[in-house]
């Protein structure tokens, strides 16, 4: 009896994740010759029409992993929209894991990325407003810690993401 369970639970959260769409957004943010910061982010969403919460992930000093995409999935088949922000496409970079002294400054920038992100998905029609999360892991989760203190000079942070959830900082 185990078995057929099991095997059902499995099909009901394969069914009920959509696939991810590759999405781009302006940023507030600038490229170094001036020009306004296009950023980019996969967002996956349950199926349904929603409003659902949604969860603005921010990657490690690598960039976007496949745990990334595995941490998607499973707060997809909790319900939850994602947005992995690709902080480092944008800024042709690939990863900033030696640059340890000029992580803090990264993750300033970052956290603009965050509330960035935030803004984007406040404007989809299946996204409730009123709870949005930011989660990260390593370098993303310095990012998350500025994205929700007081310190970090944010150009919209308006409404504040409702929690976050930060791993190894």
């Amino acid at each position: 009896m185990k078995i057929p369970i099991a095997l059902l639970l499995v099909i009901k959260i394969v069914t009920s994740l959509a696939a991810a769409e590759i999405v781009t957004f302006k940023g507030m943010s600038e490229t170094v010759d001036g020009k306004p910061l296009f950023l980019t982010g996969k967002l996956t969403k349950p199926k349904g029409d929603g409003p659902f919460p949604a969860v603005v992930l921010l990657h490690g000093c690598g960039g976007i992993t496949p745990r990334d995409d595995d941490w998607a999935e499973r707060l997809v088949s909790w319900g939850n929209i994602t947005l992995q922000v690709d902080s480092f496409g944008p800024r042709d970079e690939s990863s900033i894991c030696g640059a340890f002294g000029l992580k803090m400054g990264y993750s300033i920038l970052h956290a603009q990325d965050a509330y960035d992100a935030k803004s984007y998905r406040a404007g989809l029609p299946f996204v409730d407003f009123n709870r949005i999360a930011v989660m990260g892991w390593a370098h993303g989760a310095w990012t998350a810690l500025y994205a929700v203190g007081k310190t970090a000079p944010i150009q919209n942070r308006g409404n504040p993401f409702r929690a976050a959830v930060i791993s190894y900082p």
